[in-house]
């Protein structure tokens, strides 16, 4: 799986979000707003990846423990899919 638009990351107002780029822009019209979590993993769907990768990502990074990483991987992934953002 692997996000279905290409986003620019950037900071904006203090927040981070993603920001379709490109003709992407036209398809996808808004931003998502990204803590730090979700931004790994956002950076992480850039490239064909799975959800084992993405456990892996949230437990290198931050100090949390395989169950948790795997509930908040579900979690974000459920919500990229109910918007239509994932290629599977």
């Amino acid at each position: 799986m692997k996000l279905k638009y290409h986003f620019s990351i950037c900071e904006v107002a203090g927040d981070t979000v993603a920001i379709a780029v490109g003709d992407d822009a036209v398809r996808f019209n808004g931003m998502i707003r990204l803590n730090q979590t979700a931004r790994c993993l956002f950076e992480a769907l850039r490239e064909d990846t799975n959800e084992e990768k993405l456990v892996d990502c949230l437990t290198a990074d931050f100090a949390v423990g395989r169950q948790e990483a795997l509930a908040s991987t579900e979690a974000f992934i459920r919500q990229l899919r109910e918007n239509g953002l994932l290629e599977e």
